[in-house]
């Protein structure tokens, strides 16, 4: 901290751009500069997130109230600080304006480019698909374990029902203990791999891409690569918040275990249905996250700053 403040003084900038929230702690006491704010979370929904939806830590309650409380009145005092935010989608600029009554908030759009694979064909494209569901995140960060488990633990049961030879996939950072509670016994339908430099194979193999997702916030750019790979995605509202598609058309939507496990029976069932969504949410990657985003970006970084 004390280096970052010295390297602040040597520097004189004109302008401090800080990406994320947290960062904010290092800006000066005294403000003489531009202060730009690029937004991931609206930190106090993920307070709240994780004292409604973590029943692990009841112990606790009161304390996840309290730090709720502190970070919203936190986040109040510090976002008025900046000259501008950038969020990182529409709908986090819309709940700042509309909570913190800022006017200066508008979307940086993002750019992602469609993967190409070794072929030079795009990734996903005429690949043959397995009865695979994949799940790819650092299962360490908490929205990322209580989804997987919401989903090993009461959809995946309704799905082997049915289909039970199906395959789900678990690729990321993952603890020893929580990887035994989801595959205790040892299931031959849930395969956990742990970080993998390379995720191209499940992506290109599975039939369905999960976002089951309970809390967090921010946009879920694990959608983007899925869309990318022309891979279907089911979700709930919550996994694709960010994300301007449309229910049934980008992705499927559902809000309960039953409604989820069915529609990925579905796209299990139907290849027409899922090559539908999987092209359909492609084309809406191309059309909304191009290159073209950037210059958008830094004529409004210049009209803000200038």
């Amino acid at each position: 901290e004390i280096q970052i403040v010295k390297l602040i003084k040597k520097l004189t900038p004109a302008i401090i751009h800080i990406d994320h929230l947290n960062m904010a702690q290092y800006l000066p006491k005294k403000k003489n500069e531009i202060w730009i704010l690029e937004e991931q979370n609206i930190e106090h929904q993920l307070a709240w997130m994780k004292f409604i939806h973590f029943p692990d830590l009841k112990k606790t309650k009161l304390h996840l109230l309290i730090e709720y409380f502190l970070v919203y009145l936190s986040e109040k005092k510090v976002l008025k600080k900046f000259d501008h935010i950038f969020a990182i989608s529409k709908f986090d600029e819309q709940m700042i304006k509309r909570l913190f009554k800022l006017p200066n908030v508008t979307t940086q759009k993002l750019v992602y480019a469609p993967q190409k694979s070794s072929s030079k064909k795009l990734a996903g494209e005429g690949k043959k698909r397995k009865k695979e569901i994949l799940f790819i995140g650092d299962i360490t960060w908490l929205p990322n374990k209580l989804a997987i488990k919401w989903f090993v633990k009461q959809i995946f049961p309704l799905i082997t029902k049915k289909e039970p030879k199906i395959v789900l996939n678990i690729v990321g950072e993952i603890e020893d203990e929580f990887a035994n509670e989801l595959n205790y016994g040892g299931k031959k339908n849930i395969k956990i791999h742990n970080f993998q430099k390379d995720i191209d194979k499940f992506l290109n193999e599975a039939s369905i891409f999960i976002l089951p997702f309970q809390a967090g916030g921010g946009i879920r750019l694990k959608a983007l690569t899925a869309f990318s790979y022309l891979l279907p995605i089911v979700s709930t509202p919550l996994g694709v918040q960010g994300i301007a598609g449309r229910d049934q058309k980008e992705y499927l939507l559902a809000k309960k275990a039953r409604e989820f496990a069915k529609l990925c029976l579905i796209l299990l069932k139907n290849s027409n249905i899922r090559k539908t969504i999987g092209k359909n949410g492609f084309n809406y990657l191309k059309n909304n996250y191009s290159d073209k985003n950037n210059t958008i970006f830094m004529k409004k970084y210049l009209e803000v700053t200038q």
